[in-house]
């Protein structure tokens, strides 16, 4: 009986979470669905991380999911504040970094 009521709870909150994609799914546009898959890299002029002008209106427009090599703390807070307050979903940026 507790095994099936944990079952139905976890069956409850994943539904839960498919309608919740399923609904920004529907509000996004097709430029914005591809623009998640895009993955841009940051670059590092004179000692301070920089982004191209065209990548920040990208993530404004909610036409880039990701970036690789954002650097600092404080740059990749500026670029996260903008996808989530200034793009028209507020979907946060994902980043990364590789290590070899």
């Amino acid at each position: 009986l507790l095994s099936s009521c944990k079952q139905d709870k976890h069956k409850a909150e994943e539904e839960r979470l498919n309608f919740r994609i399923d609904s920004v799914m529907r509000m996004m546009t097709l430029d914005e669905q591809i623009g998640q898959m895009v993955m841009y890299s940051s670059d590092w002029e004179t000692n301070t991380p920089s982004l191209k002008p065209e990548y920040m209106d990208a993530i404004r427009k909610g036409n880039c999911g990701s970036l690789l090599n954002a650097h600092t703390v404080a740059f990749t807070r500026k670029l996260q504040k903008i996808a989530v307050e200034e793009s028209r979903l507020h979907i946060p940026l994902l980043f990364m970094r590789i290590s070899i």
